[in-house]
């Protein structure tokens, strides 16, 4: 699966923690998946599900949990498998231009 990244290739995060520089404290690098297009996460299924405004209840979100490159490549792998090709989804970073980006197949 062809990954794109918003980082030099020598700069990149692949996992793990950075410290914020206000309270010192360790935070995730990555702190999730979410869709460009009209699909929303359905807990109570554990799916991407297209988004309607009538099936949208109190279990939708537009974003998953994920904290690293990794898991996020077996994450589109999964999803790929009943999504339709060509969805475009972010793993979004607390580091400005560190964002990674992936597609369906």
């Amino acid at each position: 699966m062809k990954l794109k990244y918003e980082a030099k290739k020598g700069a990149r995060f692949k996992k793990g923690y950075t410290r914020c520089f206000a309270d010192r404290k360790k935070r995730r690098v990555f702190f999730g998946i979410s869709c460009e297009s009209k699909y929303w996460f359905d807990y109570s299924d554990n799916r991407w599900k297209h988004y309607n405004d009538k099936s949208l209840s109190a279990s939708f979100s537009n974003g998953v949990e994920c904290h690293s490159v990794k898991a996020f490549r077996r994450k589109l792998r999964k999803i790929s498998q009943y999504l339709p090709a060509g969805l475009k989804f972010t793993l979004a970073s607390r580091i400005i231009g560190n964002n990674v980006y992936g597609e369906t197949k």
